[in-house]
């Protein structure tokens, strides 16, 4: 009666660590997300940016060579 018990409460404990791990694991992969998905989303708009920029500057200089 006392063996099973323990093995009860042994799966019962191996149930929680495996648990406690997977929302470890989940809040980290969360926050890695939350983390690069924006800086990944700023560094793009960023370099739509530059490329706007890069192509108004050419655009101002073909008008510049035209006049």
């Amino acid at each position: 009666m006392q063996r099973e018990e323990q093995q009860q409460t042994g799966g019962q404990l191996f149930a929680v660590v495996l648990f406690r791990n997977e929302l470890i694991l989940r809040g980290y992969f969360v926050r890695v997300h939350l983390f690069f998905v924006p800086l990944a989303y700023q560094t793009s708009k960023r370099n739509m940016g530059i490329e706007h920029f890069i192509t108004k500057e050419k655009n101002y200089e073909k008008l510049q060579n035209h006049q």
